[in-house]
């Protein structure tokens, strides 16, 4: 299980392949296009089970979820608005001036990739899932705004990524306010399904509602509707990360792919560095104009 640094994913990863170990990496997969590129490489060259730690591929809710979406619930997808926001600086203490850049290195970007990859690359993540496409355009701004204290990174991002459908996905992360924490909108023309970690519900569009005896966001006697949330997605299911390592081990015994693999694992890494190049550079980046990088088919 590789759980370190970000800048340290691939070389440990391969290291771990070289050795003979299934690999589990955390997200995000590999940092800088050669660490991808690399690690895709070892991978597709090994008989090793590697799995990308994108844990919510392995929920049995979001798998339910998409399934869901794929078959039409919410209808045509019109937008993806999805958020993580915290209230903390991930700042910790320092016993020596010169272990700062070793302890606090999610604040710098040699070693990190910030709230993008840090956070919101499992919402990207979710959004390829859905829709079955790598973005095409990706747009973004942010800044070190409130923690004035020698960063690097972004206290505060702001990303819009364009797929080829023409749907649009958005992702914020703040540091300095928490206000519904976590949360993917999926938004279609037949409704909307909000995700949090472990919970998901459906708001039906206009018509719909009507349908379901829904007026003004209170249910009728027949639809189980939670107020201000919608009606519950209900299904059995496990923390996504007990799954994610159940399903892990599920692989190695059966010798099958992970369904968070090197490839999926790969292209949500890409979308991560992509982000970054447009916010740091204050640019709109475009996927077949980036660096000659394509994502994985």
């Amino acid at each position: 299980m590789v759980s370190t640094p970000f800048s340290t994913h691939s070389k440990i990863a391969m290291d771990a392949l070289d050795a003979g170990k299934h690999v589990y990496c955390e997200k995000t997969m590999a940092k800088g296009f050669g660490g991808i590129q690399d690690l895709v490489n070892k991978v597709d060259q090994s008989n090793h089970v590697f799995q990308t730690g994108h844990q919510y591929h392995s929920s049995r809710l979001y798998t339910h979820v998409v399934d869901l979406i794929k078959a039409g619930k919410i209808g045509k997808i019109s937008a993806f608005e999805c958020q993580w926001n915290r209230h903390g600086n991930w700042r910790r203490p320092v016993p020596s001036p010169e272990l700062e850049k070793q302890i606090n290195w999610r604040m710098y970007r040699e070693f990190s990739g910030g709230l993008v990859a840090e956070l919101c690359s499992h919402q990207i993540d979710f959004a390829n899932w859905v829709l079955g496409e790598t973005p095409n355009q990706v747009m973004g701004t942010g800044g070190v705004d409130y923690y004035k204290d020698g960063r690097e990174t972004y206290d505060n991002i702001h990303l819009i990524y364009n797929y080829p459908s023409g749907v649009k996905a958005k992702f914020t992360c703040l540091t300095s306010n928490a206000k519904d924490g976590y949360q993917i909108k999926v938004m279609g023309d037949k409704g909307t399904i909000i995700l949090s970690y472990t919970k998901a519900w459906f708001f039906p569009e206009g018509g719909k509602k009507k349908e379901l005896g829904i007026v003004d966001g209170v249910s009728g006697a027949t639809v189980k509707w939670e107020k201000g949330l919608g009606i519950p997605i209900t299904v059995d299911h496990k923390e996504p990360s007990l799954q994610a390592l159940i399903d892990f081990k599920d692989s190695i015994t059966n010798n099958t792919k992970p369904i968070s693999d090197i490839k999926t694992g790969a292209n949500t890494a890409i979308c991560v560095q992509m982000g970054l190049e447009a916010m740091y550079t204050n640019s709109i980046i475009k996927q077949d104009e980036f660096k000659g990088f394509k994502f994985y088919e």
